[in-house]
């Protein structure tokens, strides 16, 4: 009895430190993350859950860094670094995907959605689609994400068509869809950076803005405008993406953690977006911005313009056929 207690002990004297020396010989896998997203900020705020969760989970074989706040660069920056595999994971606005696949711009057609009843169905139509020509490149949808529905606000009423008509409004540099749409309704793009938008707005370089309500609000264009037009202009997209081939050197289950947590979260946020939208939109009136509509035949004129510019751009930033089912889905 002894001997064989002695032999058992020499087994695993021998052989335990070596099996368990291979189990922990890579270490914790390191997943870089980059986003525009500051800290503190609720973006911010889902990150550090997120981070929590994937390290908890993954019993700290994974080691998750973010890098928030533009920290790893400007989207540009982001895209090509996590292409190049240097940032491992990365969220984007629907602009900054759109600059890896141009037809993830779909979503952001002027007047295509009413509600966010009609956001998810499209979303859940075409949303594989996307996916499978994101991974065509080498990146994975790790989970949507969005910016709210977008809003026009001013120095004066735009409350007709024609009050369109020559008014200065901010438009980013390069941003197809947003060119095409205030061409057509008759604005005056002003190309600035966003840092730039206030500044114009206090000395009259620009009449107007636009964007999702809690956007406004945090940077602070809402003190210079003094309306709101109560017309949902469009729907802020947004997603998370991963690099393939990081994601593929992880061991399957580690994959599995990475990909149910940011769907999870990721869903989780933009409930959350959108019920304090609402109150965004709600607060700006507090501070006496007068919302303003528009008649429904003003209304029906813009309308028409903007399914012109959805065909227009079929074709260019995406195939009519995509187009098509999007709007049968909704």
């Amino acid at each position: 009895m002894k001997k064989k207690i002695y032999l058992f002990t020499l087994i695993a004297t021998l052989i335990l430190p070596n099996f368990v020396g291979r189990i922990h010989a890579h270490g914790p896998y390191i997943i870089k993350y980059a986003s525009l997203a500051p800290e503190g900020s609720i973006w911010g705020k889902y990150v550090r859950m997120m981070q929590q969760e994937i390290e908890s989970r993954s019993a700290g074989r994974i080691k998750f860094t973010p890098y928030l706040g533009g920290v790893a660069g400007d989207e540009k920056t982001i895209s090509k670094k996590l292409q190049a595999g240097l940032i491992h994971i990365a969220s984007f606005t629907g602009q900054g995907m759109g600059q890896m696949l141009p037809a993830v711009r779909i979503f952001e057609l002027p007047m295509l959605f009413n509600s966010y009843t009609e956001v998810d169905r499209a979303v859940a139509a075409i949303g594989p689609d996307l996916e499978n020509q994101f991974k065509a490149r080498g990146l994975v949808l790790a989970g949507w994400g969005e910016g709210g529905f977008v809003y026009l606000l001013s120095k004066k009423p735009i409350n007709t068509a024609d009050s369109m008509k020559g008014m200065r409004i901010w438009a980013p540099a390069g941003d197809t869809v947003v060119k095409a749409l205030f061409i057509k309704y008759g604005f005056v793009p002003t190309y600035v950076g966003i840092e730039s938008v206030l500044p114009q707005l206090q000395t009259g370089g620009l009449e107007a803005v636009y964007g999702p309500p809690m956007a406004v609000i945090g940077l602070q264009w809402f003190r210079e405008v003094n309306y709101i037009t109560n017309l949902k202009l469009a729907y802020s997209v947004g997603g998370t993406l991963m690099n393939k081939r990081k994601l593929e050197e992880l061991p399957p289950d580690l994959q599995a953690i990475i990909l149910d947590v940011f769907k999870t979260y990721s869903r989780k946020l933009v409930l959350e977006l959108r019920s304090q939208n609402d109150r965004a939109l709600k607060t700006l009136q507090s501070y006496n911005i007068k919302m303003i509509s528009m008649t429904s035949g003003d209304i029906t004129k813009l309308r028409s313009s903007a399914v012109e510019v959805q065909n227009s751009l079929s074709g260019t930033l995406y195939p009519r056929t995509l187009l098509d089912k999007l709007r049968r889905a909704k």
